[in-house]
């Protein structure tokens, strides 16, 4: 047999049979990938017409029969070639679905977790979230109940100081009764008596005092000032109340959506799973169906919390204008009947004056008179006389100053009042406008409170998202 390092030849003086067989048998053993064992000059000398090969259709015949057998030459090394492609290519296939094997367990072994992490997440924020209803609560009654203490102790305050102002009055109307000046019959200044001891002259002096500056009508008002700044208080609590409930109802809002987010994430354990294509179809449906149901319902949660806040932003905006205009009514009028009073007080208090002014006078007049008829009627006579108190008069100077003092320490009565009033006035616009402030600051509390609760539904809205584009 001819070695393969040399190329064999064909037998030159074999038989037509011979060479055919020889050339067949070389064919088969061609290796794929590799050149034909036969070279192009063993085939050229094969075919070439030897001894025995003078017929032309022989000849003919033998060079159809070579090119079949390149064809089919070619066509065994095409065949060669794509199966090495196809097994290289299967493998490639095996080694690819190996990795996605992989990827697929490892991306299920993730998602099983993240759901766990979630549902674990979203217990604990409802846990969180019962905790901060059940201490909103809490608040809310005890806010309440302080609230509703407040406002009875705020009512028996104003009956205290309905009872006080009456009392006042009472006592106010004894006291004018008292000091009134008697009638020209019982005033010893007009019976016409020569009077010349003090102890005489002193109830008809006394008797022409300054009235009490603190009159009713200004009680009145102290306690119509007062009412004011209660209701005002009143009505500050109320609304603490108010904005309690309502941030009650945010924390009941917002525990039940995490715990339809939970329902949810406990719901939905076949996205760990790999399934087939109708299965990850249809989960896929399902879970896009129940995130729509979740978004639907917390969208009208939203609109419906909105739609609270507003109400209550605009009840609580209506309340402060109401209460606003209310207490600077009662302001104005109460400066008006105040400014009033003062004016009225200080005409009377002048109108007093002058009468004291001219009633000492008169006083000095009588004393001279009598004075100069005891020195006319003698010693005789004067030591004849009775003398029922052996005191000194008082001299006419003495009494103006004492007048003048008491009528002085009334004006600064008046003018003390005056001051008190007027502050109580300017505490009743600082309180108010605290109050205003305080309202304020709560309605931006709100608003924060409701940016805060959009953004934290966006970032829980991402992350489902994120959860579902990495499922």
């Amino acid at each position: 047999a001819p070695s393969k390092s040399s190329p064999p030849t064909a037998p030159e003086n074999a038989s037509v049979k011979d060479r055919a067989r020889w050339f067949q048998e070389k064919a088969i053993e061609k290796t794929p990938g590799s050149k034909s064992v036969v070279s192009d000059t063993e085939s050229a000398v094969f075919f070439t017409p030897q001894r025995g090969f003078d017929d032309e259709e022989h000849a003919e015949q033998l060079a159809a029969l070579r090119r079949t057998v390149h064809d089919l030459e070619a066509q065994l090394a095409d065949a060669t070639a794509e199966v090495k492609d196809r097994d290289r290519r299967l493998k490639s296939a095996e080694a690819d679905l190996g990795d996605t094997t992989a990827a697929v367990t490892e991306l299920g072994a993730r998602v099983a977790k993240r759901e766990q992490e979630l549902v674990a997440k979203h217990k604990q924020q409802v846990s969180e979230l019962e905790q901060a209803r059940v201490a909103a609560e809490k608040h809310v009654e005890a806010t309440q109940n302080k609230a509703n203490s407040r406002i009875e102790e705020l009512i028996e305050q104003l009956s205290l100081k309905e009872a006080e102002v009456e009392a006042m009055a009472q006592q106010q109307r004894q006291l004018k009764e008292q000091f009134t000046t008697p009638q020209k019959a019982a005033n010893p200044l007009f019976t016409g008596q020569l009077i010349t001891t003090s102890e005489k002259i002193a109830p008809a002096m006394m008797a022409f005092q300054s009235p009490p500056v603190a009159t009713p009508a200004s009680l009145q008002t102290d306690v119509m000032l007062e009412k004011g700044i209660l209701e005002a208080q009143l009505s500050e609590a109320k609304d603490t109340i108010r904005k309690l409930k309502i941030e009650s109802q945010l924390a009941k809002d917002a525990m039940t959506e995490a715990r339809f987010r939970a329902e949810l994430a406990e719901s939905s354990p076949e996205i760990s799973r790999v399934a087939g294509g109708d299965n990850i179809a249809r989960n896929d449906a399902e879970w896009r169906a129940k995130l729509s149901e979740v978004k639907s319902k917390a969208a009208a949660m939203e609109v419906r919390l909105r739609d609270q806040l507003d109400e209550a932003l605009e009840n609580l905006v209506v309340q402060e204008r109401e209460a606003e205009t209310n207490l600077r009514k009662q302001l104005t009028a109460a400066r008006q009947k105040t400014a009033a009073q003062v004016a009225d007080a200080e005409e009377e208090f002048e109108t007093h004056m002058a009468q004291a002014n001219k009633k000492i006078k008169r006083l000095e007049n009588e004393l001279r008179e009598t004075k100069a008829e005891l020195e006319a009627s003698g010693p005789g006579l004067r030591a004849a006389a009775p003398s029922p108190v052996q005191a000194e008069p008082k001299p006419a100077e003495e009494i103006s100053n004492e007048l003048e003092t008491e009528l002085r320490h009334s004006l600064n009565k008046a003018e003390a009042r005056i001051f008190e009033l007027t502050s109580e006035v300017e505490a009743a616009e600082e309180r108010s406008r605290k109050a205003n402030e305080l309202l304020i600051v709560e309605n931006s509390q709100l608003e924060l409170d409701l940016i805060e609760a959009r953004e934290e539904l966006s970032s829980l809205d991402e992350e489902w998202k994120l959860k579902l584009a990495t499922a």
